[in-house]
């Protein structure tokens, strides 16, 4: 979508724009949806991937992550099992801000490969080797195939993502936005188009408000 603007008219209230007049063509071929959105700041979820060099699991080797605000346990795991060969396995998502690693070393500890990164992290799970740790990529701890297992504290940086709102004032049916100013106060709106089909983000619209002409 392209940005736009509504000029507001004098003794007018209600404004109905076609939004598909503001989408590209190319994503018109596509069927569409339109959502109010605005940027939400949230602290994402992290997964701890985990892989065995020599293929029989950590032999002892064990990962414990505890919350370091509450002392809570988040999680802990002995690695992969023997049955997983030497495949990456991936926790489930984790909800936690900060977080203390502590580690057990087990018997072979230069046989075991573990980082932590959030859960939007795109990683070849083809790979042999842990990627280095990069916070603004989402690798927030890394351990490759040493004999030192470094305990750690990590913090989970905040991120600002679009979510689906609603707005007094505004509604949209179909690809047909309705404004009525009267119930509507700010200056502007995001309007977002994804892709029905694929559940793909298109693109995000800023939309203005203008007051009217003098």
């Amino acid at each position: 979508m392209n940005d736009f603007s509504i000029q507001k008219e004098s003794e007018e209230t209600n404004y109905e724009i076609n939004l598909e007049d503001y989408t590209n063509l190319d994503d018109r071929a596509h069927d569409l949806s339109y959502q109010l959105v605005s940027t939400v700041n949230i602290t994402p979820t992290i997964n701890v991937w985990m892989r065995d060099t020599f293929g029989d699991g950590w032999n002892g080797g064990r990962i414990t992550l505890t919350d370091s605000d509450t002392g809570n346990l988040v999680f802990s795991s002995d690695g992969p099992i023997n049955s997983n060969g030497q495949n990456w396995i991936k926790s489930e998502d984790i909800d936690v801000g900060t977080c203390n690693i502590t580690w057990v070393g087990g018997k072979y500890p230069q046989e075991i490969h573990c980082f932590i990164a959030t859960t939007e992290y795109n990683f070849d799970v083809n790979a042999t080797t842990p990627p280095d740790t990069n916070a603004s990529s989402g690798v927030l701890y890394s351990k490759n195939s040493t004999i030192y297992m470094p305990d750690a504290t990590i913090s989970v940086p905040n991120i600002d993502i679009l979510d689906t709102v609603t707005i007094d004032g505004i509604t949209i049916a179909g690809s047909i936005l309705t404004l009525n100013t009267n119930e509507f106060s700010n200056e502007s709106f995001l309007v977002q188009a994804t892709n029905i089909l694929n559940n793909e983000v298109t693109n995000t619209a800023n939309v203005q408000v203008l007051e009217p002409d003098p």
